[in-house]
């Protein structure tokens, strides 16, 4: 009988783990739509190829800029990763860390972009990259990246 109860277990287990690395367009839209960005509400979500990229913007004054969350397959992290250990790749200045168990890596694009944090998000299985203001410091960067509810994923 506990064979069964184990067996059960893990294959329950298991599917909540594929679950949530097969997260689906619904899921997805779902997911950021239940979070707020800074007072950004979600407004729209572009795919392409494996990538889902939502976009958050001020309900109330829409011409001041957005955000966005991108939620990519795990593998694309390591192109963040280069940016660390690279120079000749960084665009601006980048560091990397690791907040909540999960490899962080923030890279200042230099443009109207801002900053860009990206996650290796093992939990889902998935890179998640999020923008922030440039000149954001870690601490508002860590709060921000909490605000997905990502970790609790």
């Amino acid at each position: 009988m506990k064979v069964i109860t184990i067996a059960v277990t893990v294959l329950l287990g298991f599917s909540s783990i594929v679950y949530a690395g097969e997260m689906n367009d619904t899921q997805f839209k779902a997911w950021m739509s239940s979070i707020a960005v800074d007072g950004k509400t979600f407004y729209t979500m572009e795919k392409e190829g494996a990538t889902r990229q939502a976009m958050f913007v001020n309900p109330t004054n829409p011409s001041v800029g957005s955000r966005m969350i991108a939620m990519a397959p795990i593998k694309e992290f390591n192109d963040y990763q280069k940016t660390v250990e690279n120079p000749k790749m960084q665009m601006g200045p980048t560091q990397g860390f690791v907040y909540q168990g999960m490899r962080t890596v923030v890279i200042d694009t230099m443009s109207e972009i801002g900053l860009m944090a990206a996650v290796e998000a093992k939990n889902i299985n998935k890179t998640i990259v999020m923008t922030f203001p440039s000149q954001s410091s870690r601490t508002v960067i860590e709060a921000g990246l909490a605000q997905t509810g990502l970790y609790q994923k």
